[in-house]
């Protein structure tokens, strides 16, 4: 599964994968997501050399959604260090909608595109990494 935005530019966001995402706030039920890179590559071994911006193919689709509304599906990586995140593998967690975008400094003094992203009511709950078993149990996700 290839992490990021998977979107095409000028429509909504369609998934959003989290895999070992750098500068993402995982608190299951809302994500402070940090944008894609843009046009010139901002990621070099790990670290930012530009600044990001809205133009990107991902933070275009990411601000598509908000602005219309249209819920974008997450999947969440064993990767991305949160206890949210699945113990090995990939998992769908549900849909989410975009409700605020923002520009922010790093500590680099480069932008980044921020989103702030909350889980649409009525889904089942996120399983944590403590009761994953017993969610899973519970659930009947297991026979």
């Amino acid at each position: 599964m290839r992490a990021g935005i998977q979107a095409v530019r000028q429509e909504a966001l369609w998934q959003l994968s989290l895999q070992a995402a750098m500068h993402t706030e995982d608190s299951g039920d809302t994500l402070i997501y940090t944008g894609a890179e843009g046009s010139p590559p901002v990621q070099e071994r790990g670290r930012q050399i530009c600044d990001q911006d809205w133009t990107g193919q991902g933070n275009e689709a990411l601000r598509t959604s908000q602005r219309t509304g249209k819920p974008v599906r997450v999947v969440r990586g064993y990767e991305l260090g949160s206890e949210f995140a699945p113990i090995y593998g990939y998992r769908y967690d549900g849909l989410y909608t975009v409700k605020a975008a923002w520009k922010e400094k790093n500590k680099e003094g480069f932008y980044l595109c921020r989103y702030r992203m909350e889980r649409v009511l009525g889904q089942l709950p996120i399983p944590v990494h403590s009761n994953s078993i017993d969610f899973y149990l519970e659930h009947g996700y297991f026979p």
